[in-house]
């Protein structure tokens, strides 16, 4: 994952995430990100999104996906950050398509997605 700060509220990033759980599903997301300000926390909530493209069985896919989430620090530079994505996903092709432990069957139709997911970040 790279992210680039614009200001002290806007950044750019770029991040690319390989599934292992079952086959191995590789997604690159490009996004834009606001940070939100709330008074007299550390706590940094976040919005998000962009442009998808997964690697999954039958793809490429190409998807939009939207969120958001919160930097929660717990040391020095270094943050807990849960986040919520969810968009669809569309397809042209038939193949399988992995969310998490779950595969679905994709007969050249759209599908909407829901992750939730968690990282930990660290500030050069």
């Amino acid at each position: 994952m790279a992210e680039m700060s614009l200001n002290k509220d806007m950044a750019v990033g770029s991040e690319f995430s390989i599934n292992t759980q079952g086959g191995t599903q590789a997604v690159w997301f490009n996004y834009f990100k606001y940070m939100f300000t709330l008074q007299g926390s550390k706590l940094r909530p976040y919005g998000d999104g962009g442009f998808m493209l997964d690697f999954a069985s039958g793809g490429p896919y190409f998807g939009v996906l939207f969120g958001g989430g919160v930097n929660i620090p717990v040391a020095s530079r270094l943050m807990v950050s849960p986040e919520l994505q969810l968009g669809p996903i569309f397809s042209y092709g038939g193949g399988s398509y992995r969310v998490g432990p779950l595969v679905v069957d994709v007969k050249g139709s759209s599908v909407f997605v829901i992750y939730f997911r968690g990282g930990i970040r660290y500030e050069l």
